[in-house]
């Protein structure tokens, strides 16, 4: 059974103009999520980034060791052979932690055993 209004059924102008608007709102939310989402990730990443920054500043080349340790490279690149000295290697490139190198300049070494060696050796 039919029913009978008197409203008149839209007409396809009508139907399309207001799918278009309800895209049209839709599109505006995605977008709204998709750059909160992207903001959420770009700020975890300058979060990691801060941190592993702050761990790479305490991280000294080879020249920048000699320099706080004034010695020359030859001597921070022995001191690293013999173990005395503690680095790793990040591209083809020693770095020392910078709590190494103020440790060795407290101690005279970065292990305490090699520190008591050589004290019995000079007694």
């Amino acid at each position: 059974m039919q029913r009978l209004t008197s409203e008149r059924p839209e007409s396809n102008t009508q139907r399309f103009a207001t799918i278009h608007s309800d895209l049209q709102r839709h599109k505006k939310i995605f977008i709204f999520l998709q750059n909160y989402v992207n903001f959420i990730i770009l700020t975890t990443y300058i979060l990691v980034d801060l941190d592993e920054m702050e761990t790479l500043a305490m991280l000294l080349t080879i020249p920048e060791t000699a320099d706080t340790l004034r010695v020359s490279d030859c001597t921070v690149r022995r001191l690293i052979a013999d173990r005395t000295l503690g680095a790793i290697r990040i591209g083809g490139q020693w770095r020392i932690d910078s709590a190494m190198v103020a440790r060795f300049l407290r101690n005279g070494t970065t292990s305490g055993e090699k520190r008591k060696r050589s004290e019995a050796k000079s007694l």
